[in-house]
């Protein structure tokens, strides 16, 4: 029952700060500067992360009711897989119920995650900034998961819908026009 009242704010802290679970699991109180997270080395890649959360993050995580003084979600003891072995079935269990489906790689954990790349690039921030807030060890995994959504190719393909009103095979009242 105690981690299902920190799943919000376990999954605040992916969809704010690009997380991956591993390393929201393991966030501590001093990794909070200010309005930002600060990990010196993540767990998968050991690069360091920094990045600015919102206000209402902010607040909620003042409302976490830690296992630990060392940790908001993470009591300190045993195995941190585990844990997120553990969050990874509470999560599932709760997009289950919301009748969210697991898509195609399963990973529902890595969906918040996942919402703050696509938000990030989709408002015009750059990709080399993105992967070294998402913590990636080589930006080529990043450009192949996000670089679609830039802002860039989000105008191009709005522009290119905008030709179709000049095709008459997609509007068709042209047609009637030249005809008269």
């Amino acid at each position: 029952m105690a981690n299902a009242l920190r799943l919000k704010p376990l999954l605040m802290t992916q969809r704010y700060a690009g997380l991956r679970l591993s390393d929201a699991n393991k966030l501590m109180p001093t990794q909070i500067q200010g309005n930002r997270i600060v990990i010196e080395e993540t767990t998968k890649t050991g690069t360091g992360i920094y990045v600015t959360v919102p206000p209402n993050y902010l607040v909620e995580m003042t409302k976490v009711d830690k296992k630990s003084p060392s940790y908001f979600f993470w009591s300190g003891n045993g195995d941190p897989v585990t844990q997120v072995k553990d969050w990874q079935a509470l999560i599932l269990q709760a997009f289950t119920r919301a009748k969210i489906a697991k898509g195609a790689t399963q990973m529902m954990s890595h969906r918040m995650r996942d919402t703050f790349a696509k938000d990030y690039m989709e408002t015009g921030g750059d990709i080399e900034d993105l992967a070294r807030i998402l913590g990636h060890g080589n930006s080529n995994i990043t450009r192949k998961y996000y670089l679609k959504w830039s802002v860039g190719k989000v105008r191009a393909a709005a522009q290119a819908k905008k030709t179709w009103k000049r095709d008459p095979l997609q509007n068709p009242s042209l047609l009637e026009r030249k005809a008269s």
